[in-house]
Order: structure tokens, then C-alpha cells, then sequence
């Protein structure tokens, strides 16, 4: 059984973003895009945002 990779999931070969380059001593600056299924107008609501928001503040990896 193979076991399924993220690219696998929404069809990709590649991640849409570069590799992230660590420099030592430095803040890392990422710029995240999101996209619902079917463009579904979802995320335009704040009390989405702060929950999305908080979500990324705590993870860890």
C-alpha cells in the first residue's frame, strides 16, 4: 500500500512554494495563500480569520 504525500492529495508534483531558507539568527517571513473548495467566500469573516490566525500562532511544525 502506498502511502499518500500531501502533493498526492490535491494533485501536484511539487509544492507551490519554494523551500523555506533558514538563515541563523533571523526571522523567517512566509506568505501563506488559502483557497476554499469551489472559491466558496468562507474566509470572509473575521471571527474566521482570528480563528485561523490563533490556529497558526500555536503550531509547532
Amino acid at each position: 500500500m502506498q502511502k499518500l504525500t500531501p502533493m498526492d492529495t490535491v494533485g501536484r508534483r511539487h509544492p507551490a512554494r519554494q523551500d523555506l531558507r533558514e538563515i541563523f539568527y533571523r526571522p523567517a517571513i512566509l506568505f501563506l495563500t488559502v483557497c476554499t473548495r469551489d472559491k466558496k467566500p468562507i474566509l470572509a469573516n473575521e471571527a474566521i480569520h482570528n480563528t485561523l490566525r490563533e490556529a497558526w500562532k500555536a503550531a509547532d511544525s
